[in-house]
């Protein structure tokens, strides 16, 4: 996240938002208006794929989502991770595949959303790109925005300003949302053209960093030649580099820092060529952030082909790959521009953790203000649920999809998702609560409720499991995992039984007793099983419903 705006920045920056709103409506209402050629989702698998295929059809059937455009989900190879980087490269295999040469020429939103936001796990079943949003959707204001569609409304504008006789491919990611001016961007120039967003050296020490030539050191608008790019490196280095581009309003030294990006067909021809060299497969897990753009630029430097320092890379025969690959890229990218789009006012925001959540969407006023929320400061984030008018929420809490009846209270730093509580329910402070229905024995559908707390690091692996304090190995046979992994969920025939259990669970558990369903004989599934074995065509159907009756 980059500073934090003033009330006058976040207001202009909300009448940006709409102007960009508004053409993305003109799009959709007037299939003669020029899009994106293409929109390419990649996934982590082919169950993935087949679960964002049924959403990309569920939204073109509702008219939210451009019909003048394709839409193609690429799944990653099976086996070893090629992370973003290396999905880009299968990306545009698929592409010459599909269109041959044209494919260079032809204007393409590729949206990097493979994997199952275990930080963030009611966004895992459908994809963190079909997350909920608290605003309305441009289409129909009872539903709530996706993510899916803002990311199509920001970047609506990039289409007219890609040259009508060259092509190129915009890549971005599926749980960050930028606010910016459109009206500044330039995506004429051959190479690469990477948003640059304002931060302090303390926030480019997490993300990538822009050198630009010394007479392009400020914080005035326009693109400017990269002289480097350094990705995730100290202060100290950002300062002995040259990034530093003038003072933060807080007085800290300010960076441009990445996010989107934007290359030309010409580079997408040569890593197409280079990846026909590697007998099209990919072996290490190549970013397309750092392994891309500091290759790039008149003083780039070897030295991080061999940094694995940003890598979970400890493998030295992973190392290897990964820096041969590294290699190869460096090579052919040569000669290419790294171009910097400064975007002085611009912001970033990163939506993929609980707590994230719970700040940006409830407390953040000046980002609700930008992301066009009609009472920013309301503290709360009512998602598609019906919620009785004496039923109480506590701020900061996210509820989505539920209906929360009389007399029922959910307290603070909760995140509710699918859920149907009882009338006079009082649920404890600081849970995440999702019901899912699961494939049980065909045709029959199962369902699971998930109790954790917002607080919980779900995808640390121990062998000193807890859950609401309670150490899960004293009742199940665990060994080193996760919250994710762990089977701890019952799966009962209905939800209201679902969420009794699961609601049964934390009593015990906080009260330092083992669950009684841990001990019965039920059948427990864990988060990442119910991800695999979603009942999709269930789940949509009851989401369908509590629509209707909105």
């Amino acid at each position: 996240m980059t500073a934090e705006l003033t009330l006058e920045q976040a207001e202009e920056h909300r009448r940006l938002h709409f102007e960009r709103m508004h053409m993305y409506e003109e799009v959709l209402n007037d299939k003669t208006k020029r899009f994106f050629d293409i929109v390419v989702i990649t996934a982590a698998d082919d169950e993935q794929t087949d679960t964002f295929r049924v959403n990309i059809q569920t939204m073109l059937e509702q008219g939210r989502i451009p019909a003048q455009t394709e839409y193609i989900v690429v799944p990653d190879p099976p086996g070893r991770k090629v992370g973003c980087g290396g999905a880009t490269f299968y990306v545009l295999d698929e592409l010459e595949a599909r269109y041959g040469a044209k494919a260079e020429t032809m204007k393409i939103l590729l949206i990097h959303a493979g994997g199952y936001s275990k930080r963030l796990p009611n966004h895992s079943h459908c994809g963190k790109i079909y997350s909920l949003l608290p605003v309305p959707s441009v289409k129909n204001p009872k539903a709530a925005m996706s993510m899916l569609e803002l990311k199509l409304a920001c970047f609506t504008h990039v289409v007219g300003q890609i040259p009508d006789d060259k092509g190129g491919v915009l890549v971005t990611c599926s749980d960050d949302l930028i606010f910016y001016d459109h009206t500044k961007c330039d995506f004429s120039r051959s190479g690469f053209t990477a948003f640059g967003h304002p931060g302090s050296v303390h926030i480019g020490k997490d993300h990538g960093v822009f050198v630009l030539d010394e007479q392009d050191r400020d914080q005035q608008p326009g693109v400017a030649r990269c002289l480097k790019f350094i990705h995730k490196n100290s202060v100290e280095k950002q300062h002995a580099e040259g990034a530093v581009v003038g003072k933060t309003p807080s007085g800290e030294a300010e960076v441009y820092t990445d996010s989107s990006y934007f290359f030309s067909g010409d580079v997408g021809k040569v890593l197409l060529e280079l990846f026909k060299k590697e007998g099209k497969k990919i072996n290490a897990e190549v970013d397309a952030y750092g392994d891309f753009m500091q290759c790039l630029g008149g003083k780039r430097s070897k030295a991080y082909l061999e940094d694995y320092g940003n890598t979970a890379k400890t493998d030295d025969e992973e190392r290897r790959e990964l820096k041969a690959i590294r290699e190869k890229i460096y090579d052919a990218l040569e000669g290419f521009d790294l171009n910097c789009l400064k975007l002085p006012d611009s912001r970033f925001y990163h939506v993929g953790t609980m707590k994230e959540v719970l700040h940006h969407f409830c407390v953040d006023v000046p980002f609700l203000t930008c992301l066009g929320k009609p009472d920013p400061k309301q503290g709360l984030a009512i998602i598609e649920t019906l919620l009785h008018p004496t039923a109480t929420v506590e701020s900061p809490s996210v509820v989505e999809y539920s209906r929360i009846p009389e007399n029922c209270a959910v307290q603070a730093n909760s995140i509710l998702s699918g859920i149907d509580l009882p009338p006079n329910t009082k649920l404890p402070p600081s849970v995440f609560l999702q019901t899912l229905p699961i494939k049980a024995t065909p045709p029959d559908v199962g369902y699971a409720t998930h109790i954790l707390s917002t607080d919980d690091d779900i995808k640390l692996a121990t062998d000193n499991l807890t859950l609401f304090g309670y150490e899960v190995s004293k009742s199940l046979e665990v060994g080193n995992t996760s919250l994710w992994s762990a089977k701890l969920f019952p799966v009962k025939p209905t939800a209201a039984e679902s969420l009794q259990a699961a609601l049964d669970m934390h009593t015990a558990l906080s009260g330092g007793k083992a669950p009684a369903c841990w001990k019965d004989g039920s059948r427990l599934v864990s988060l990442a099983e119910c991800v695999v074995g979603k009942a999709l065509g269930k789940q949509l159907e009851l989401r369908k419903q509590l629509l209707s009756e909105l």
